[in-house]
């Protein structure tokens, strides 16, 4: 069993998943077990993720592009790539972003995951400016962050999620993510990351739990490229191919949905490659939680067959 513990002004709630009894969760949490004794302090955060994102009119818009300008201008001069034509693109869009699409999206997060490479410090690039590193670290990221922020602008246009699961949520713990770049390289450093040996294959492996392995951070698993009509043969589309401690809690059975659709399998099929996102067990208590406001309670503990991993003594 592995539980979660939540407090807030004295309340206390709890998360409880019975795990899947198979290689990889085996494998799995045995992984969980080294990195809590390696990294006992890692930031937890708690992402609830709506997949029909919904238009936020309140929200300055041209704050995002232009931070993606930025970025590109930046990063173009540091490593002389030409980003002439997402540049141009970018200052029309900060002029009228209702032209704003998808597949503009797909684009600048591609570029995000190929730029990302470059920051492995065992990885050669030639670069052409004197930018401090975290200067260029964070240009990078900006890429990543404010493209899905824009996301409210373009997945209530996305056919596939309006007609397969509107105004669904899952939601994902982290302990590493785009917001807390501080633990990505303790867990995912040359020297400690782990890859996944295993393969998920809808076909032939059960599909109908509500918890799984939290995506990449970098690249893009099947589901998110069909969601966002993205182009399967691009060499960032994949499963999982690292360890991670990251959950995404699916209590609304976004996952099993998706792969229940038959184009969805068909997607998948053509594009050569199995969908390697895991399955890890069942929200026991799925009913009893209140989802609306779990976000806002702070995390106590963690624990895994009846020994704590992580804990937080609260303020």
């Amino acid at each position: 069993m592995l539980i979660y513990k939540f407090d807030n002004d004295n309340t206390d709630v709890s998360i409880q998943i019975k795990l899947l009894n198979n290689s990889f969760v085996a494998t799995w949490k045995d992984y969980v077990i080294r990195t809590s004794k390696r990294i006992p302090n890692l930031v937890w955060s708690f992402h609830p993720h709506h997949v029909t994102q919904q238009l936020v009119t309140t929200v300055n818009y041209k704050f995002f592009i232009f931070n993606i300008l930025k970025s590109f201008i930046l990063l173009g001069k540091h490593y002389q790539i030409d980003y002439n034509k997402e540049i141009l693109e970018l200052k029309y869009l900060l002029i009228d972003y209702s032209n704003l699409t998808q597949q503009h999206l797909n684009k600048w997060h591609r570029h995000f995951t190929s730029l990302a490479k470059l920051l492995n410090p065992y990885v050669s690039s030639t670069t052409f400016t004197n930018t401090p590193v975290d200067k260029i670290h964070h240009a990078i990221h900006e890429l990543n962050n404010n493209s899905h922020l824009l996301e409210t602008l373009t997945y209530p246009k996305l056919s596939r999620i309006t007609k397969l699961i509107p105004n669904q949520m899952y939601y994902g713990l982290h302990a590493a993510s785009t917001r807390h770049l501080e633990d990505n390289e303790t867990i995912w450093g040359t020297e400690t990351v782990e890859y996944i040996k295993e393969e998920f294959d809808f076909n032939n492996s059960s599909y109908n739990h509500t918890v799984w392995i939290t995506d990449d951070i970098l690249g893009k698993d099947h589901f998110k490229c069909w969601f966002e009509e993205d182009d399967p043969s691009n060499d960032d589309i994949e499963g999982n191919t690292l360890m991670t401690p990251n959950i995404t809690l699916d209590p609304n059975r976004v996952f099993q949905k998706t792969i229940e659709d038959s184009e969805f399998q068909q997607f998948v099929i053509n594009s050569n490659k199995k969908l390697n996102r895991y399955p890890l067990g069942d929200i026991e208590n799925v009913d009893e939680i209140d989802w609306n406001n779990i976000a806002n309670f702070k995390l106590k503990s963690i624990e895994l067959d009846g020994s704590i991993l992580w804990k937080y003594e609260q303020p």
